[in-house]
């Protein structure tokens, strides 16, 4: 059975972050792109990362091939500890393999969110996940982060912040021995320097630096797109060797 590649989407995005890199049957068999409780039209329902990573498991079949950016990525690494014998590789961009040391400071964005709402949020999120320049322009991935940060119900928000602040594998990546691609975007402020936390503790890996901050997905899609390529083009080989 072909793996399936699953796309992990980033904080208060859906299934239709993905839309711009225009992956289709050519580039993979079958591809499954889950929602986070709370995001998009799926229904508020709090849950911890491994319940997360437990669900996506059981709604598959096969080996999967993941890709997640930011909360993707963190998803992603769950799925890498949780269940090794089902995944084959993963592109882990923009992501971070412990926030524990942020977690006073993400519990407090927590709890702001719920007693103000998103929109006094917004321009702050948007300064974190893009380039000023991308911002400038307000290109169709800025427009629809915006959507999504003004739709998203605050308490949902509230609930992927607190299931993430204690996040930290860092200690359990040297058994993960699936080939991964760690991705950073040039400027990404907010993951300064988590790949180069993440590429100790992986035992095989490669490294990319691309153009775009934090949202690479809807920042610089076409180059995204190129590095998954290339990284599925690895794992099969890696996987005959």
């Amino acid at each position: 059975m072909p793996p399936t590649l699953v796309l992990l989407h980033a904080l208060t995005q859906d299934d239709r972050a993905w839309d711009m890199l225009a992956l289709d049957e050519a580039d993979a068999p079958a591809v499954y792109t889950p929602v986070l409780p709370g995001h998009g039209k799926r229904p508020r329902q709090p849950m911890t990362l491994g319940e997360i990573a437990d669900e996506i498991a059981a709604a598959t079949s096969g080996p999967l091939d993941l890709v997640g950016v930011a909360v993707g990525g963190i998803v992603a690494q769950h799925l890498l500890v949780r269940h090794p014998g089902r995944v084959r590789s993963a592109v882990l961009a923009c992501t971070t393999g412990s926030s524990k040391a942020a977690a006073e400071q993400i519990l407090a964005r927590a709890a702001e969110a719920e007693a103000s709402g998103m929109a006094p949020l917004l321009d702050a999120l948007l300064r974190r996940w893009f380039t000023p320049g991308a911002i400038a322009a307000n290109g169709p991935g800025v427009c629809y982060a915006r959507d999504r940060i003004l739709a998203i119900d605050p308490a949902a928000y509230a609930d992927t912040l607190r299931a993430f602040a204690p996040h930290d594998l860092l200690e359990q990546l040297p058994g993960c021995t699936q080939p991964v691609t760690l991705v950073t975007g040039a400027g990404d402020e907010v993951g300064r320097g988590s790949q180069d936390r993440l590429a100790a503790y992986l035992p095989r890996h490669r490294r990319l630096t691309l153009p775009g901050a934090h949202m690479l997905h809807l920042e610089r899609p076409g180059p995204l797109r190129g590095a998954i390529l290339s990284h599925l083009t690895w794992a099969r080989k890696e996987e005959a060797a």
